[in-house]
């Protein structure tokens, strides 16, 4: 008997029941609060990775700009006939648009 008793402890639900209304109160601002601090770390994370791809950027013009420069030099270490170089400087204005 005892043994019957407590296997149906197991499947009792009767203590879930009591304060139903705060536990659920309680679990749905957890969930806000979680979700408000993950989209400002995904915002922040944003931030700094656009700061990133800036300077790579910058630091990637410069090294095909050194790779240009060295294949030119040993062009005419080598005694080829190389052309001067051409510089081009793209510059797209956005705002004066007619």
């Amino acid at each position: 008997m005892a043994a019957e008793n407590s296997q149906n402890n197991f499947f009792d639900t009767e203590h879930l029941k009591a304060d139903l209304k705060g536990r659920s109160v309680r679990g749905g601002a957890v969930t806000m609060a979680a979700q408000g601090a993950q989209f400002f770390l995904h915002l922040g994370s944003t931030v700094v990775l656009a700061r990133l791809l800036k300077y790579e950027g910058a630091i990637e013009r410069q090294f095909y700009k050194a790779i240009d420069q060295l294949e030119r030099l040993q062009r005419l270490r080598k005694g080829d006939a190389v052309p001067a170089p051409v510089n081009i400087n793209l510059a797209v204005d956005t705002e004066n648009r007619d």
